[in-house]
């Protein structure tokens, strides 16, 4: 009976004992991690400089956009703009407020137009 007792009283799982950690312990693993992070860091900054980044961006690169073109901008109001858009072959008239943005496609060639001196 006595060695059932003591086989109950036992752990079923002998588990491990951990050692204290020392603080040269804390600083090596504090020194590994602010490494890891200095060359993630680096990898980043030399990535976006050569372009290799812009693949994965929200903004189209120059090459796609080389259509799309500012053909004038005028400023009608303190809170109020309006910019003539060329995409290609079709002209838009762009109007920008206080109340929101509104695209206008532009048809034919009215009054003004063929002008680029800043008057409407």
């Amino acid at each position: 009976m006595t060695s059932l007792a003591a086989q109950a009283a036992e752990p079923p799982i002998p588990y491990r004992q951990a050692g204290e950690l020392s603080g040269s312990d804390l600083l090596s693993v504090f020194g590994l991690t602010l490494s890891v992070l200095v060359a993630a860091l680096l990898v980043a900054v030399v990535s976006k400089r050569r372009g290799w980044l812009r693949r994965w961006g929200a903004i189209p690169s120059v090459a796609d956009a080389d259509e799309l073109r500012i053909e004038q901008s005028l400023r009608i109001g303190t809170r109020t703009s309006v910019h003539r858009i060329a995409n290609g072959g079709k002209r838009y008239l762009l109007v920008e407020s206080i109340n929101g943005v509104q695209l206008l496609p532009l048809e034919g060639r009215g009054a003004g137009e063929g002008t680029n001196d800043g008057r409407a």
